[in-house]
């Protein structure tokens, strides 16, 4: 909030990308990406696939995506009429501690409690993928499905998983677009916010490339998966 307050202050036109509490970007040009369809559509997927005790788990809940994150997995829960469980959250001690330490007990129990998880961090997601591995080992079919979050088509766990991709390209060039055609001496009437949906692909192996995201990320990112608001 601060750093907005500053560059108000400057008065030159400018715009924020990343997804920021409304009371800091109210009255700014913003790029956000619309995590709620996203995360729907990884609870989609894990309906489908006969999973039904859904686990998150986040390093902290201090920042606004985290929180926006969890909300958005709650709701997508319920509107797949499936249970949102308080103890299936898991929440670890800060960036420093990393998911090992928070679910390294779970993990050693004789049974998980959970059949699928979300965990928005890609960082703390490859960390679980290691005690993915450490539990089903490398010669067993792997029954947890693990979704995360990524700005990359080209990240990749050590595990199959589900993969939410909001590009930072795409985001940086709505961004630019969007400041560009609100310089003086146009005069479109343009949004004073982009949402950007983001690309959900289906479960990948970890050597297996994403050809439909890579395709669809390609498009113009001011118009396929793009909801436009104005002020």
């Amino acid at each position: 909030e601060i750093s907005a307050q500053m560059i108000r202050s400057c008065r030159i036109p400018f715009v924020i990308l990343g997804n920021y509490d409304h009371g800091v970007v109210r009255d700014c040009l913003v790029v956000e990406t619309d995590f709620g369809v996203g995360v729907y559509k990884i609870v989609e997927q894990f309906r489908k696939l006969g999973k039904q005790r859904v686990a998150f788990y986040n390093s902290e809940m201090q920042s606004f995506n985290a929180r926006e994150h969890l909300a958005a997995l709650r709701s997508a829960l319920r509107e797949n009429g499936m249970e949102s469980r308080p103890d299936l959250v898991y929440i670890g001690q800060g960036g420093t501690t990393g998911a090992y330490e928070a679910l390294h007990g779970v993990f050693s129990g004789s049974e998980l409690p959970f059949d699928a998880m979300y965990c928005p961090n890609v960082r703390s997601a490859t960390e679980i993928s290691h005690l993915i591995l450490g539990r089903f080992g490398l010669d067993r079919d792997i029954d947890l499905v693990l979704a995360t979050a990524t700005t990359s088509v080209h990240q990749r766990l050590f595990v199959p998983a589900i993969y939410l991709i909001a590009s930072n390209e795409r985001v940086a060039y709505s961004g630019v677009k969007l400041l560009t055609d609100r310089l003086p001496g146009t005069s479109r009437a343009l949004p004073a916010r982009i949402l950007l949906h983001p690309v959900v692909t289906k479960v990948l192996r970890p050597a297996e490339a994403p050809a439909a995201a890579l395709g669809e990320i390609k498009d113009d990112a001011g118009k396929k998966g793009t909801v436009e608001f104005e002020k």
